[in-house]
């Protein structure tokens, strides 16, 4: 059982993951080199996604170690810190392969936790 606090954190991380998946659906990597207001709207949901990943207590993070926590959280400050140099090929990749595994991780948290 996590407590009420991670469980927002989680909910934070999986609205965000949702968020950023859907603005990419119909998008190419080579609109997204071309659209400034989708890389800066992708990078803010990872920000999101890592902010609340560095929330989660460590207790939970090791309950649910096949999460990638650090991961995320070390995404999240590569994107705060390079301000306009973004990677924009690692952001694609994680976009579109690492967001649809994440999503179903958090969503198993999240039903496994059904009270919070």
């Amino acid at each position: 059982m996590i407590n009420d606090s991670d469980a927002i954190n989680v909910r934070h991380m999986l609205q965000a993951a949702r968020t950023a998946h859907s603005m990419i659906k119909r998008e190419t990597r080579k609109s997204l080199g071309q659209d400034i207001k989708l890389q800066l709207a992708l990078a803010k949901a990872f920000e999101i996604i890592g902010e609340a990943a560095s929330k989660v207590s460590s207790e939970t993070q090791w309950s649910y170690s096949q999460m990638q926590w650090q991961t995320l959280i070390g995404l999240r400050n590569t994107l705060i810190h390079s301000y306009l140099d973004i990677d924009l090929d690692k952001l694609w990749e994680a976009a579109n392969f690492d967001l649809p595994p994440l999503i179903a991780q958090l969503e198993e948290i999240l039903t496994a936790n059904p009270t919070q």
